[in-house]
């Protein structure tokens, strides 16, 4: 069993996050929602919860990842493989901001 290289892991966070790109905005966005992991955890507060706003945001991380993916592995096959390795540290401290924003929103008050 061999261990992953740096470029291999960017085509796989390219590939997952194409399947996420496609699956948040082709289907309608009530079965969209349900593809959402937070729906499923959060389902007895789901009332407290915007999830319209939720997918949202989760199509901006898929969309990012998307292309800072393809620009990493672009700028792999011009410069060399330091990039994608210098790449994958810069890819955990977007993950790390970003995973602020996964979190579902909650509903404003007034809403109800």
């Amino acid at each position: 069993m061999s261990n992953i290289s740096s470029l291999e892991f960017f085509y796989v966070v390219f590939g997952v996050s194409l399947f996420m790109v496609i699956i948040y905005n082709l289907l309608s966005e009530k079965k969209a929602i349900s593809f959402l992991l937070v729906y499923h955890v959060y389902e007895p507060n789901r009332a407290k919860y915007d999830f319209t706003k939720t997918l949202k945001h989760y199509k901006l991380f898929a969309l990012t990842l998307l292309v800072y993916s393809t620009i990493i592995i672009i700028l792999t096959y011009i410069f060399g493989i330091i990039v994608s390795k210098v790449g994958i540290w810069i890819f955990f401290v977007i993950v790390i901001i970003s995973s602020k924003f996964l979190n579902p929103v909650k509903k404003a008050k007034n809403e109800g």
